[in-house]
């Protein structure tokens, strides 16, 4: 007799791509279609997106585990993750799990300080991928 339940048998298609642990992690965020949202901003530099976008990594920081520490150039931020030897990895290390979580987290902190007074707020939307690199290439990243 199976025993499986279709739930339990829907679950079993998911695919869980983790990656491995005790290395560093490199979690990058990059903001879609910023050069639309940056239209009309002080060029090159806008000061308000520079501080909303350190807001945005400042975070990301404190929400994800292991984080070490946030680069942020641009519309994107590099997270560094580092998982010491007795604590867990984020979420089991599983990429989708860590892509989109990060990735929801930076969308909704901007959208929410963005400051619309000028335009309606627009849909601001952040994509992420987190992939290993070696130990000895994490300062060259």
């Amino acid at each position: 007799m199976v025993t499986d339940t279709l739930e339990s048998r829907m679950k079993n298609y998911e695919q869980k791509y983790k990656l491995p642990e005790y290395l560093p992690v490199i979690v990058r965020v990059d903001g879609r279609a910023f050069h639309t949202l940056t239209r009309g901003m002080n060029k090159p530099f806008d000061h308000k997106l520079i501080a909303l976008m350190d807001d945005v990594g400042t975070i990301l920081c404190k929400e994800v585990q292991n984080c070490r520490m946030a680069y942020i150039q641009s519309d994107e931020i590099s997270l560094l993750l580092y998982q010491k030897r007795d604590s867990h990895p984020w979420f089991g290390n599983e990429i989708q799990k860590i892509a989109s979580i990060t990735a929801s987290i930076a969308s909704s902190v901007f959208t929410a300080s963005y400051d619309s007074s000028k335009h309606r707020t627009p849909v601001v939307a952040f994509d992420s991928r987190a992939f290993v690199l070696p130990p000895h290439e994490v300062t060259n990243y």
